[in-house]
C-alpha cells in the first residue's frame, strides 16, 4: 500500500471519528433539551400544585423502574459475557496444552528417529 493511500485512509478515519463525536454531542444536547422541555411543560401546566406533584411522582417512579430494569438487563449481559469469555479462555488454555503435548511428542519421535539412524 502506498504512502498516499495510507495517509488518505487515516484522514478518512479521523473524519469518521469526528462525525461520531458530533453525533454523540447532538444526541446529548437533544436529550437534555427534551428533559428541560418536559420539566418546563409539567411545571407550567395549568394544573394545581398537588396534581403536578403527583404527576412528577408518578413519572419519576416510572423512570426509576425503567432505569432499574435497564441496570438489571445490563448486569445480566455482563455476567453472560464474563461466562463466555471464561469459557473461551479455558478452551484456549486447553488448546495450548494440547499443542505443547503435541510438540513434546514430535520431539520425542524426532529423538527416537535420530537414535535409530545413529544405530544403523
Amino acid at each position: 500500500m502506498s504512502l498516499l493511500k495510507k495517509i488518505e485512509m487515516k484522514r478518512k478515519k479521523q473524519r469518521r471519528v469526528e462525525k461520531r463525536k458530533k453525533a454523540a454531542v447532538a444526541t446529548a444536547v437533544a436529550a437534555v433539551g427534551a428533559l428541560v422541555g418536559g420539566t418546563a411543560g409539567i411545571l407550567f401546566a395549568p394544573k394545581s400544585g398537588k396534581e403536578t406533584r403527583e404527576e412528577l411522582k408518578d413519572k419519576s417512579k416510572t423512570a426509576k423502574e425503567k432505569l432499574d430494569e435497564g441496570v438489571k438487563n445490563t448486569k445480566e449481559k455482563v455476567s453472560e459475557s464474563k461466562t463466555k469469555i471464561k469459557e473461551y479462555l479455558e478452551k484456549r488454555k486447553k488448546i495450548e496444552e494440547v499443542k505443547e503435548d503435541a510438540e513434546e511428542v514430535e520431539t520425542v519421535e524426532t529423538v527416537q528417529e535420530t537414535e535409530e539412524n545413529i544405530e544403523e
